[in-house]
């Protein structure tokens, strides 16, 4: 009887340490956002726009091979508007914007733990 105590017991405070054991392993990350709107040369919203957001790799002076940029590809919604969520990395990312008849637009922005950058383009068509 004694022993089985003893096992309920350490049974249950080991089941006690399990959720602190586990948040100790996990690491935090931490992310950006960029975000913005996407508009026509006429002032309107401009939905289905192809948005493509790069992370230029960095460079390392003693790495002959280059690394492969990450990048996310989505479209803006009914409203011209997009978001990504992007690992907030020393860098900067390079965000472009591009519709069939008009001219591609990019930016480049650098982020933050936890920062928000709000970008805006207004498309021209190609003439």
């Amino acid at each position: 009887m004694m022993n089985g105590r003893l096992t309920r017991r350490n049974l249950l405070a080991a089941c006690a340490l399990l959720p602190s054991l586990a948040a100790k392993e996990k690491k935090p990350q931490h992310f950006g956002v960029i975000s913005g709107s996407v508009f026509r040369e006429t002032g309107f919203s401009f939905a289905g726009v192809e948005v493509v957001v790069t992370l230029a790799p960095q460079e390392e002076a003693q790495n002959s091979k280059k690394p492969k940029p990450q990048q996310w590809k989505g479209r803006s919604d009914a409203r011209g508007e997009f978001a990504f969520r992007v690992p907030a990395l020393a860098g900067r990312y390079t965000v472009l914007v591009r519709a069939e008849g008009y001219k591609p637009s990019e930016q480049t922005v650098e982020i933050g733990i936890d920062e928000r950058r709000e970008l805006i383009y207004n498309l021209e068509p190609v003439r």
